[in-house]
């Protein structure tokens, strides 16, 4: 079985013809999540800490320094940057609030997620919640791209680290 030069080359120029824009994709969002864990570290770097974990999506990051049991988040919108952080040892429980819109299109009624936090409530009582605001469709559009497993497994790490605070207290 013999290919000629012409059909190797024509296959060859096909495969890469095809795969130029997986590659392109591939850097744009290596590059996206590069940008976004500068800016987290930059937060951190703030208070002297730095990020052991953390996790992009988008133009949102979340991380965690480990050590010192502060979590930052930081989000860029067309309103602004939101660049937050939350102690751990002064959180009493983290939680996911999802708010739902209702809504009837004139054969059935539906419910979208309209907003998606992680919200961090605090052991002094008197002290506000503080809200990791993951997703709204205002500004992130109309679809969840994942927001919500990242906010049901940063509820887990988040809790599972202020149980293991307060055993050691």
């Amino acid at each position: 079985m013999n290919i000629d030069q012409g059909t190797l080359l024509t296959a060859i120029f096909f495969v890469l013809l095809f795969s130029i824009p997986f590659i392109l994709l591939n850097i744009s969002h290596r590059k996206r999540v590069k940008q976004n864990l500068q800016v987290l570290n930059l937060e951190a770097a703030k208070f002297n800490l730095s990020i052991t974990k953390f996790n992009t999506w988008g133009n949102t990051c979340i991380g965690i320094d480990e050590t010192a049991n502060v979590v930052f988040f930081t989000k860029k919108t067309t309103q602004g940057k939101t660049a937050l952080q939350v102690t751990l040892a002064e959180t009493g429980n983290c939680r996911i609030a999802n708010i739902k819109r209702t809504g009837y299109d004139g054969t059935e009624h539906y419910s979208i997620t309209g907003r998606l936090a992680l919200v961090f409530e605090a052991r002094d009582k008197s002290k506000a919640e503080t809200a990791f605001p993951f997703y709204d469709i205002e500004y992130d559009g109309g679809m969840l791209t994942g927001e919500l497993q990242q906010a049901e497994k940063w509820c887990n790490i988040i809790n599972d680290k202020i149980a293991s605070i307060a055993q050691k207290k």
